[in-house]
């Protein structure tokens, strides 16, 4: 982001001041580093997510994101929609948290979900 109101740093943190508000683009120009990670299709910006959200596993990127929408969409008789959490746990692994739907374990549909299942999907 450049903008002449921008202020001039974070209160007392000379160091995070200067990574996030002296960072420089390609031109020589200031702008501030908010930690969005983004492309520019056809000249639109569109804003993927944010590079401290990004789970990296065996050199592959993923974005959270991601990997909830994967998890409900391919167990969409299983998850409710909108409640699924993945996250980092280690440099290898990543946790899922997710809402079974009531249906599903009523109705025995719930046993299809494993974490072998989702490990698959994940993997792929």
């Amino acid at each position: 982001i450049w903008s002449t109101s921008l202020a001039i740093g974070y209160w007392e943190k000379p160091e995070l001041s200067k990574q996030a508000f002296a960072a420089m683009t390609i031109e020589g120009k200031d702008y501030f580093a908010t930690g969005d990670i983004g492309k520019i299709v056809n000249d639109q910006l569109y804003i993927c997510g944010r590079l401290k959200e990004l789970i990296i596993i065996n050199g592959k990127n993923f974005f959270p994101t991601d990997l909830e929408r994967s998890v409900e969409n391919n167990f969409n008789a299983i998850v409710r929609p909108g409640c699924t959490i993945a996250y980092q746990v280690l440099p290898t692994e990543v946790g899922i948290v997710l809402e079974i739907r009531d249906s599903a374990v009523t109705d025995g549909t719930s046993s299809e979900l494993s974490p072998k299942a989702i490990r698959l999907l994940i993997q792929n």
